[in-house]
């Protein structure tokens, strides 16, 4: 019984399906076969991943970790660590807050907690420790409370800095760690 029906089965896939190799996909269009190599045809599409958000009037109270962008309007209480940018905007982190990119922190925006990144830009009120391991941009209304690693800055008019400031030696530098008191 088996039998007969696989060969009517065969029967039937022979009749209206075409057998295709397995190195090529044939594709018909008005009368015309056109071949279609299996190598150009990818098997996944990237997108460009939006970035996470936290909007104003949310609060998370807990860790974020995260592979792509973070923008936060609203409050976090716990520490962040994402491999993507982060931006602040009129938001507040209570706890650390660590990516391997840039960080942005804009206007009417408090941190408390230490901040680490490649390249950061602060405009407003961080009350911890700050490392980034190739530049920090000092914005007029930015309020520093803590020591500052980097291997450049830029400070502008009206910026206040209460710590220490440690500049990181650059690779065709002098030998030697420069330390200033501010």
């Amino acid at each position: 019984m088996n039998y007969k029906l696989n060969e009517i089965k065969n029967k039937i896939v022979n009749r209206y399906f075409e057998v295709v190799e397995d190195e090529e996909i044939i594709e018909k269009k008005e009368d015309e076969i056109i071949p279609i190599k299996k190598e150009s045809i990818k098997p996944e599409v990237k997108v460009a991943a939006k970035p996470t958000m936290i909007e104003a009037g949310c609060e998370i109270q807990g860790n974020i970790v995260g592979q792509n962008d973070f923008e936060i309007r609203g409050k976090v209480i716990g520490d962040i660590t994402i491999k993507g940018k982060l931006i602040i905007d009129s938001g507040e982190v209570t706890g650390n807050i660590e990516s391997e990119t840039d960080i942005q922190i804009l206007s009417a925006t408090m941190i408390k907690g230490y901040l680490k990144g490649k390249n950061i830009v602060l405009d407003n009120q961080c009350q911890g420790n700050i490392h980034s391991s190739e530049s920090i941009q000092l914005l007029s209304h930015a309020q520093i409370k803590g020591d500052i690693t980097t291997k450049s800055i830029k400070i502008e008019e009206g910026a206040i800095i209460d710590g220490q400031m440690k500049m990181l030696i650059k690779n065709n530098e002098h030998s030697f760690k420069k330390s200033t008191n501010l």
